[in-house]
């Protein structure tokens, strides 16, 4: 996974916070009754709408095929192309099962980048599937009344704009249009709608820094649910890539009631600077702001009766970021379908919630009252593991007792205390035991208080003493070895490692190891000999991190 350059948001450890936003924030909740603000209104990016209405439109729409077979043709500006499709339900005629088809609408702009695909499908009575389990035909429940479900799919369109356009194909097809007027809005659904804005890289960070202090103050809503991706995704299509950061949330208490079976998102994403050369200057220089509905992680489905005030929360979603991000109109950049200068503002109620910085003195705060943590401080082992967990980010448990030449097993016993007292999150991914900090904020938190320990206080480098001590083990480990060779006198060709030297520095043990081992092993049992192998492999490793770069 590539990282995108915005994140993680990284802070300067001495700038100063303000300990009254500090107390403000412990207790910051979402009051619905907080301020109007006005902002350029979205636009529709994507939408998928289930539609269902007379079952009429599907005989219609089978009679318009079989008059006219597959059908090519412009309509003003759009490219439309009608045909059929075998669906996977079954009509039974006798003995024998009859597959049914599905009609296929799919219309494509010509001037911008607008599409609309609508796929006419059968909802009567006496279908009829095949069951993958058995390979027999089960019977097809209805979920409701008979009718026709449309099934549409559509970019850069607003729901007024489908309509009027399947109206206008419609006649095209010689499809009475009358039924478009008996949609019911009850069995419609919604599954998915996007909305967003375009905006100018010049503000690019301190919208990232927003949206990621709208993640962490998400996370601390009783209930909530919180998901987040950063990731780069290469569209070989158009030879574009593109680099996002999506926060997906759900039961969340800023989401409406009527709502809260949905999982929402809001990300933002642009560009990567990879084969742009025919993408155009705006593009290049500017990242989109979005919000939607995730349908992957929603519970359930949005009635098409609601979708204004589903429209009217995600608008709220992108303009709240937009306007605690202190992004202006003149920061907004146009595309063929996004027109700022002309497009009218939308007032909403701006959902409020703490800066990052204000969340970064709360994370200090509790940091610094935590009582355990000062004790962790006191544990050279696990101070030096926090240490190394913020320069790697994101380790596994393997390398972390390497690095400190110690066992899997003592390592993974301070990794626990540290869960346990809230610091520290193990994932399990590829066979690996992972370890990182619960989020950034808590690892800039820690990482300030620990580097005021050991410079202000005089605690010293954790790191450092730990494997100072660990190198002495190691040497008293060589040396009762050594006894034990001498007291079970080992034949002529051993003695070389019974009488060597181990006072040297830990450089000068991985040739005098390599030795026992080769000469020795055999005669270990395998436990033993497994951890002197870690050993030898834990010094290697740290030989060639601290080798001078040549």
């Amino acid at each position: 996974m590539t990282t995108p350059r915005w994140i993680p948001v990284q802070l300067k450890t001495a700038e100063v916070i303000n300990m009254e936003s500090v107390e403000k924030v412990n207790n910051v909740s979402y009051d619905a009754g907080m301020t109007k603000v006005a902002f350029v209104e979205p636009i529709t990016h994507g939408s998928q709408r289930s539609i269902v209405t007379t079952r009429m439109l599907y005989f219609a729409a089978i009679d318009t095929w079989r008059q006219n077979k597959d059908m090519e043709f412009t309509l003003s500006y759009w490219d439309v192309k009608f045909y059929s499709k075998k669906s996977g339900l079954y009509r039974k005629e006798g003995d024998d099962y009859k597959r049914l088809f599905e009609y296929v609408i799919h219309a494509r702009d010509q001037v911008g980048h607008k599409k609309l695909d609508v796929v006419i499908k059968p909802r009567v009575k006496g279908m009829y599937y095949r069951s993958r389990k058995t390979g027999k035909f089960e019977k097809f429940k209805l979920p409701g009344e008979e009718g026709t479900l449309l099934f549409i799919q559509s970019s850069y369109m607003e729901w007024d704009e489908v309509l009027d356009l399947l109206r206008k194909i419609f006649e095209r097809l010689d499809i009475n249009t009358a039924y478009l007027a008996e949609i019911r809005a009850d069995d419609s659904k919604i599954t998915t709608l996007e909305r967003h804005v375009r905006v100018s890289t010049s503000v690019e960070s301190p919208v990232a820094d927003t949206l990621r202090a709208f993640e962490f103050w998400l996370r601390d809503q009783p209930g909530t649910k919180v998901k987040v991706r950063q990731d780069v995704e290469e569209d070989t299509s158009e030879g574009r890539a593109y680099v996002f950061y999506k926060v997906t949330f759900k039961k969340a208490p800023v989401i409406p009631e009527r709502f809260q079976g949905l999982a929402f998102y809001v990300k933002m994403y642009r560009i990567r600077e990879w084969k742009t050369a025919n993408v155009e200057d705006n593009i290049k220089h500017s990242f989109k702001v979005e919000a939607g509905v995730d349908p992957e992680w929603s519970d359930e489905r949005v009635p098409l009766e609601y979708e204004k005030e589903l429209t009217d929360f995600l608008d709220q979603l992108v303009i709240s970021i937009l306007s605690k991000a202190g992004v202006q109109r003149g920061n907004l950049l146009g595309d063929d379908h996004f027109k700022p200068e002309i497009r009218l503002e939308k007032e909403v109620q701006l959902i409020d919630f703490p800066t990052l910085q204000e969340l970064k003195g709360a994370f200090i705060s509790r940091v610094n009252e935590n009582e355990q943590f000062g004790e962790v401080l006191e544990n050279v082992l696990a101070r030096a593991v926090l240490k190394l967990v913020t320069l790697h980010g994101w380790v596994d448990l393997k390398r972390l007792a390497q690095e400190l030449h110690y066992s899997e097993r003592r390592i993974r016993e301070i990794v626990k205390m540290l869960e346990e007292i809230g610091l520290l999150v193990r994932v399990r991914t590829f066979g690996a035991s992972m370890v990182q900090f619960r989020n950034t904020l808590l690892e800039e938190a820690v990482k300030a208080r620990i580097e005021f320990a050991e410079k202000r206080l005089g605690m010293g480098d954790a790191i450092r003493k730990v494997r100072e001590k660990a190198l002495k083990r190691i040497k008293r480990r060589l040396t009762l070895l050594k006894k034990k060779l001498r007291a079970r006198r080992v034949p002529f060709k051993f003695r070389i490692v019974a009488e060597a030297e181990v006072d040297a520095e830990h450089e000068d043990l991985v040739p005098l190891i390599e030795t026992f081992l080769a000469r020795v092993g055999a005669y270990l049992n395998p436990y033993l000999l497994k951890e002197w192998e870690r050993l030898l492999e834990s010094l290697k490793a740290q030989n060639s991190t601290s080798a001078p770069p040549g």
